[in-house]
Parts: structure tokens; C-alpha cells; sequence
């Protein structure tokens, strides 16, 4: 058991250090623009929050079919 753990702190610490190097978020700069007045008003009449999580979705479904497809494929279960 302890060999897991010790195994599991390293991976943390080896994960923490890459994520270190990524750049900062570049959708910061959306929050102090001139368009943050303007997205409650565009969000009522174009729910772009909802279009993005039904997109979001939709390509989920997509990449499951996809994915399951291979397999099948790769199984030979299916042409």
C-alpha cells in the first residue's frame, strides 16, 4: 500500500510540474473587455451558454459512435 501511495504522490508531483508550463488562460482579457457589457444582453437573445454545452454534446455523441465503431471494426464484429 504504501508503494501506491508514494507511486501516486510522484505522478501528482511529475503532473503539477507540467501543468506549470502551460500559459495562462486566453480568455482572461474577455472579462475586462468593452463586450462584457454587452454579453448579458447578447446571452438573452442568443443563449450562446447552451448552444456551446449542446455542441459539447453533440460532438460527445459523435466521438462515442466513432470510437465504438473502431472497436467494433477492430473486433470484427461489424464490416
Amino acid at each position: 500500500m504504501a508503494i501506491l501511495e508514494k507511486l501516486g504522490s510522484l505522478l501528482m508531483s511529475a503532473l503539477t510540474w507540467v501543468v506549470q508550463f502551460l500559459p495562462d488562460s486566453p480568455f482572461q482579457l474577455i472579462n475586462n473587455s468593452d463586450v462584457q457589457s454587452f454579453m448579458g444582453t447578447l446571452n438573452w437573445i442568443l443563449p450562446i451558454g447552451q448552444m456551446v454545452a449542446e455542441l459539447q454534446l453533440w460532438i460527445s455523441a459523435v466521438a462515442v459512435y466513432y470510437i465504438y465503431q473502431i472497436v467494433l471494426r477492430w473486433i470484427r464484429a461489424i464490416d
